[in-house]
């Protein structure tokens, strides 16, 4: 139940990360979208769920809180990609707009242990795309992959987000997270999920390079199940 603003060392955020992995796989639950990694400002609406340290502090201590999951055979979502930054309210409900880029060397620290996903931004950082939100941006995941160096699974944050329903239209919000190289998506309605489901099947029919996108990023997720279920 420790909050990850009252995490204070690096012994400390491994035994965390540790307990809260056997917890979660107690429960038959192998995947934690955590730690938060975005470089927060004390007015900043998430300030409250990110690392209380430098920024320096903040990677080492993801570092082994992720390390601490990993050893409990939890897998882990580093979030959220590159960082929300300077925004005081919820991004979810109002489409925001982060105009500098945030610092990102924290993710960089914490990717030496290997977190298997990468969740990104739904923000629109100028200085990357500035028409679309960094998941929809062939730019944000070029920047995960080559200036990050990214090589797991790219996860959008929540698409079911009045943010993104009062900009822009259902089939665009599902097809371009996949056309810009993201190969996973979520969406917190089922309803909507199977909408999105139907417009991929249909627009994969004709549209050559999603449905090169969609089999490569399928090709990935499944050897990760087959790496992760293997035995040791």
């Amino acid at each position: 139940k420790t909050s990850q603003s009252d995490i204070q060392t690096a012994e400390q955020a491994y035994r965390i990360g540790k307990e809260r992995g056997e917890e979660l796989g107690a429960l038959g639950i192998n995947l934690n979208l955590s730690p938060v990694l975005d470089q927060a400002h004390p007015l900043d609406f998430i300030f409250e769920r990110t690392f209380q340290a430098e920024r320096s502090q903040e990677g080492l201590l993801a570092k082994s809180l992720l390390t601490g999951q990993k050893h409990a055979r939890v897998l882990s979502a580093l979030k959220h990609f590159p960082g929300y930054g300077t925004i005081p309210f919820d991004p979810e409900t109002k489409l925001a707009v982060v105009e500098k880029l945030p610092d990102i060397s924290a993710f960089q620290t914490a990717l030496a242990a290997q977190p298997e996903f990468l969740l990104l931004s739904n923000a629109i950082y100028p200085q990357v795309n500035p028409n679309k939100p960094f998941t929809f941006s062939p730019e944000g995941t070029a920047l995960a992959r080559s200036d990050l160096g990214f090589e797991g699974i790219l996860l959008s944050d929540d698409l079911f987000q009045l943010s993104l329903f009062d900009n822009y239209a259902l089939e665009g919000i599902v097809l371009s997270p996949f056309l810009a190289g993201v190969d996973m998506t979520i969406l917190s309605n089922e309803s909507y999920a199977q909408k999105a489901y139907e417009i991929l099947l249909e627009q994969a029919k004709n549209d050559s390079q999603l449905k090169a996108n969609i089999e490569a990023s399928a090709a990935k997720i499944l050897d990760l199940k087959n790496n992760f279920l293997s035995p040791y």
